[in-house]
């Protein structure tokens, strides 16, 4: 995106010393395809007492990071995290006696976690009957940063039909095998990743008498 440029207030601190501004922004953590939107005048300082401050903003990772903004007064920066990776947002705010401060925060991205269905058609109301009492998916999910997954899925009635998984397979299945048993219900799968990135997906199941 190349460098950004807005004008901003800044805090002014009464100071009669002629000293650059200084920023201190905060490290951001997100998952690819985010949006994060903050304002670079919450963290700077204008030590001049002056009105406004000049601010621009680059990426050393257009990849991984691109920027938009920063605009208006405040510095409006919005951070489009376009990819997995590590890129270093470079910050510059100068004030009206024309000094600059520079100052650098990280953007981590990490790839949400994904999964392979088979058949995908977990949308499709599954049928079973008391002939037919389970349905397999193959379900294969992983987590592209290398976490340890944690796998949930309980059924809106379990009394009607439920699931297991076993890292391979997903089997939905009637709960009993009394034939007054029938009815809906959903099993609601999800794949949760240690910092809570996760794939969740609904499994929509009739039982038929």
């Amino acid at each position: 995106m190349g460098i950004m440029e807005s004008e901003g207030t800044g805090i002014a601190v009464p100071d009669s010393e002629n000293r650059a501004p200084t920023c201190e922004p905060e490290d951001l953590n997100l998952v690819e395809d985010d949006v994060e939107m903050l304002y670079i005048d919450d963290y700077c300082v204008d030590y001049s007492g002056g009105d406004r401050l000049t601010f621009t903003a680059e990426s050393d990772n257009n990849v991984v990071v691109s920027l938009s903004g920063p605009d208006g007064r405040r510095g409006k920066l919005s951070v489009w995290a376009d990819g997995a990776g590590r890129a270093t947002i470079t910050v510059r705010a100068t004030n009206s006696a024309g000094l600059t401060g520079v100052e650098t925060f990280t953007v981590t991205v990490t790839s949400d976690v994904t999964c392979t269905l088979d058949p995908d058609d977990s949308e499709i109301l599954t049928s079973l009957t008391h002939d037919a009492m389970t349905y397999t998916y193959t379900l294969r999910c992983e987590d592209p940063a290398g976490g340890q997954l944690a796998y949930t899925l309980p059924s809106d009635d379990s009394d009607v039909a439920d699931a297991r998984y076993d890292g391979d397979t997903l089997t939905t299945s009637i709960r009993g095998r009394g034939s007054n048993n029938h009815g809906s219900t959903t099993i609601r799968f999800a794949a949760t990743a240690p910092d809570g990135r996760s794939w969740e997906r609904d499994f929509a199941v009739a039982v038929n008498p």
